[in-house]
């Protein structure tokens, strides 16, 4: 039994009705309704009975009443003559002339009224009794009289319990009367009178028009009244039932086969070989071909439209299909329930109305085929994105910076007696020793800035090439002293120029990895890799830990040398042999991507332990943010040790005291994650924002004293929507100031983001994607390939998108790796090469990639790979459109309509004058 009752009759010059012997108990109605609490409970009587027979006999639907359901249910007095009551009262067009229903609605019993009757309709509108009587008693049209009724207990939960409730619904919904009686708004009468019953309150609506000629009710109509004032109603109850099924979803990840959400999951998953889809298919492409007109379902000719509907039923015979048909058909159900009763039809996929758009995209996937497209099947693309970002977003920076802090002093060169002459000198003094731990703090005491202050700087006064770069840094970072960019230049100009004069002296390996750092960042000169490159290669050439690793780093991203990525492997293993845990994790990174070196997960994981059993090991020796970030960062990710938030948050929150905008990042991404998880588990808890704000305190801090990744990060989450409410605004703000600070993801994400349909700007995608590139950001790299090679935004550049692709794949895309393979295969844009189009699908599938094993399996049996691949690509959009449609996201974005149809409704709004720009809302049809 629905919760929400609708009935729409009608009067046209209605005489006296056969059932006219009904009037007596009508007038004594008042009486009737004085129900006697001592007979309530008593059976209904043998008169009742009868009666009731009566009015199931010859009033239509009369059986589909809330009262009668009561009744059923509980055949006693009381709900016998509830719905006796009712069903007349329901029936009064049957009965009664118009101007007695009119003057009975106003002045009924237990009719709440306002003034001297119960009429009412839109605001301001005063209304005579006798004077709207008149105009219904004597209108030559249909005058519609509809009924729409609640259960007592669901009218007083939502409010529907007074007369002002049902006011505001009902003056809120004319356009929805308007649209469904076919009705100009300017000719549209309507009066309504709520009738506070004890079991069954309901609203009397009286809708017709000035126009005798206009006005007709189809039974759609009475659907989507129905549906609309269902929604208002219980949107709450809605709403609580979307959230539901949100949670469910989570929940259902983990348990197979249980929800909508898992199943269209699944259809993304894997391989679906159906060769009879792709026959039908390949035929349906042909005649698209050879049809003329817009190709879409509705303009085809029948023939046409019985191949596109043979393949969408066979398309719902696969096993996740019809199961994930059957819970979208459910979940339907469960809100019909709450205005009709009855279930969703079960009619094949192909007829189901609501998804038609599944025929359209079968039809554009038959004429992307026909036409020779390149699919590059590249689903997982954006999470991959994400995840590596976040691993790789700082490493360079962060472990680069952490040999120099933490470099140990016994690397450096035995300390020889210098003569007191000497103007410059570089050594690890008792004294420089004593400044740095304070500046750094130890594992026993906490940093004393001023006391490192006061000790550096007289160290450096005399002449100490190390205390003079360090008094740099704290100009540079603000630390004691006001950040000022140009005193910590001159520092570092005093510091580069002491250790070049005293290194001229003597030879000394510590020195010129030091003299390295100092070119490879540009402090005291201009930034200057390749000279960078030349000390660290003479500091290399003895081994020097550091100076191997930074090398390393220099040939691995191309900068101030070559790339090479295996002689970047090489260096990264001398370094690891003698104990350097930052070359020890870029090593695991190298092998468990394969890169410069053959893919090896085991060895990868083994240089991850070493490494992060290593940063324990500094750790104990310093205080240091971006060894805690490390560290926290592994404990997070489960990276050379077992994945732990606690301890992640514990070394995260650490460095993010210290300002570290890379972990305060992690913290806010953590933070968001706990707070979901824990509303999944507890809704009623009250989420803990604080942290949330902590981390966003950090972030925008960092920002405004200029740090790239601060802006960054601020601008991805602003972008994502995650910390904060989506502000593209400020996402661009953030990103566009990351941009001009030379941050590669920023470059890459302001590139993705213009790519999207939402804020497409081509010139500037690839602006972004190029300066990206450059860096052989991969996912850059992959992107601009793409974009070359299908030439539908940019012109077509088969021969730039080749090099891209390849730079892409050289670096371990698997998705470059794959779309090359077909590219080599299918002798289209370039000449086929089954060598390369093999080698290149060998190296996506070991990364897992199920297309590339797909051909791999299927390498000699395969007529066209594309076809036969047409079904899983077939299921992954009927997996976005069931999500869309689930999660509300189809068609107007403001009101959930069908786009044409809302054009349809705002063209006929204007020509019954309304504004062009009237924003009123517009009612769901569909």
């Amino acid at each position: 039994m629905p919760k929400l009752i609708l009935r729409c009759n009608y009067l046209k010059n209605a005489p006296p009705s056969h059932l006219a012997n009904y009037m007596n108990y009508i007038s004594t109605r008042e009486g009737v309704e004085k129900i006697d609490n001592t007979c309530g409970l008593l059976p209904a009587t043998v008169k009742q009975k009868e009666l009731i027979a009566d009015i199931l006999s010859k009033i239509e639907d009369a059986d589909r009443m809330h009262e009668y359901y009561d009744y059923l249910q509980r055949p006693t007095r009381e709900n016998a003559t509830e719905f006796i009551t009712q069903a007349l009262e329901n029936n009064l067009d049957i009965i009664a002339k118009k101007k007695n229903y009119i003057d009975y609605l106003a002045n009924r019993p237990r009719v709440e009224k306002i003034g001297t009757h119960g009429l009412f309709s839109n605001e301001g509108e005063s209304i005579v009794l006798s004077r709207v009587a008149e105009e219904v008693a004597n209108h030559p049209g249909v005058i519609w009289t509809n009924v729409i009724s609640l259960r007592r207990e669901d009218a007083e939960r939502f409010g529907y319990d007074s007369a002002a409730q049902w006011q505001a619904l009902l003056r809120s919904r004319v356009e929805l009367l308007c649209e469904n009686y076919k009705i100009d708004s300017r000719n549209l009468k309507w009066y309504a009178a709520f009738h506070n019953e004890s079991h069954h309150p309901h609203v009397h609506l009286v809708v017709y028009s000035t126009n005798p000629s206009e006005g007709y009710l189809s039974p759609k109509g009475i659907d989507t009244m129905r549906s609309t004032y269902a929604h208002d109603i219980f949107r709450q109850e809605f709403m609580s039932i979307y959230e539901k099924r949100t949670q469910q979803r989570e929940q259902l990840k983990e348990q197979a086969n249980k929800s909508l959400l898992f199943l269209v999951q699944q259809m993304q998953s894997g391989i679906c070989h159906h060769e009879k889809i792709a026959e039908q298919m390949k035929v349906l492409s042909k005649r698209l071909m050879n049809t003329s007109g817009k190709k879409v379902y509705g303009y085809l000719k029948a023939d046409v439209k019985a191949i596109v509907n043979g393949i969408v039923d066979e398309l719902a015979k696969e096993e996740k299909v019809a199961e994930c048909y059957k819970q979208w058909l459910e979940s339907k159900s469960e809100i019909l329930h709450y205005y009709k009763d009855a279930d969703a039809e079960q009619l094949p996929l192909s007829e189901q109305k609501e998804l038609k758009s599944i025929k359209n995209m079968v039809i554009r996937e038959a004429v992307r085929y026909g036409e020779g497209y390149l699919y590059t099947e590249d689903e997982g693309l954006e999470d991959l994105e994400t995840e590596r970002e976040e691993m790789d977003a700082d490493d360079s920076e962060v472990s680069e910076d952490m040999a120099e802090v933490l470099a140990d002093y016994s690397d450096a060169e035995p300390e020889t007696e210098e003569p007191d002459s000497q103007e410059f000198y570089a050594k690890w003094t008792d004294a420089y020793k004593e400044a740095r731990e304070y500046l750094y703090g130890t594992s026993e005491m906490e940093p004393d800035e001023e006391a490192a202050y006061e000790i550096m700087k007289e160290e450096a006064e005399q002449g100490n090439a190390y205390a003079m770069a360090d008094m740099g840094k704290m100009y540079a970072q603000g630390i004691f002293v006001e950040a000022d960019k140009a005193k910590a230049q001159e520092w570092y100009e005093k510091s580069l120029k002491a250790m070049l004069i005293v290194e001229g002296r003597k030879e000394n390996t510590y020195l010129e990895y030091r003299i390295g750092k100092m070119y490879q960042y540009g402090l005291g000169t201009e930034e200057n890799l390749p000279e960078a490159a030349k000390w660290f290669g003479m500091a290399s050439s003895k081994e020097h830990k550091y100076a191997l690793y930074s090398l390393g780093m220099l040939y691995l991203h191309g900068k101030g040398v070559e790339q090479d990525e295996e002689k970047a492997c090489q260096l990264f293993q001398r370094s690891h042999k003698k104990g350097n845990p930052y070359a020890s994790f870029e090593l695991g990174k190298l092998y468990e991507a394969g890169r410069g070196s053959e893919r090896n997960t085991d060895l990868a994981g083994k240089c991850y332990r070493v490494a992060f059993l290593g940063f324990l090991n500094l750790e104990k020796k310093s205080r240091d943010d971006t060894l805690w970030y490390r560290i926290g960062t592994m404990y997070l990710q489960g990276v050379g040790t077992e994945a732990d938030e606690k301890e992640a948050e514990k070394y995260l929150r650490k460095s993010a005291d210290y300002g570290n905008t890379h972990a305060a990042y992690q913290l806010a991404k953590l933070y968001i994650r706990q707070e979901t998880e824990k509303r999944k588990t507890n809704p009623e808890e009250i989420p803990d924002y604080e942290k949330i704000r902590q981390a966003f305190k950090w972030l925008t801090a960092a920002s405004e004293q200029g740090n790239s990744f601060a802006d960054y990060a601020l601008g991805k989450l602003y972008a994502d929507g995650e910390l904060t409410a989506k502000d593209m605004e400020k996402a661009f703000y953030h990103l566009h100031r990351a941009a001009d600070a030379d941050n590669v993801y920023a470059w890459y994400k302001l590139g993705r983001l213009y790519l999207s349909d939402e804020y497409k700007n081509i010139g500037r995608a690839v602006h972004y994607l190029k300066l990206a590139a450059n860096q052989k950001n991969e996912f850059a790299l992959y992107r601009l390939g793409k974009l070359y090679l299908a030439g539908e935004e940019v012109a077509k550049n088969v021969e730039l998108a080749i090099r891209y692709l390849e730079e892409s794949a050289g670096v371990g895309n698997q998705y470059a790796q794959y779309v090359l393979g077909k590219v080599y295969m299918m002798e289209k844009e370039v000449e086929q090469d089954k060598e390369k189009a093999y080698e290149y699908f060998r190296l996506a599938a070991e990364q897992g990639n199920v297309y590339a094993v797909y051909f791999l399996e299927h390498w000699n049996d395969m007529p066209h790979p594309d076809l036969l691949l047409m079904a899983t690509r077939l299921m992954h959009h009927l997996e976005n459109i069931l999500k869309d449609d689930v999660s509300g996201k189809k068609g107007d974005r403001r009101t959930g309509m069908d786009r044409k149809l809302a054009r349809k409704i705002r063209q006929k709004k204007i020509a019954q004058g309304h504004a062009r720009d009237d924003r009123e809302e517009m009612v769901q049809t569909q």
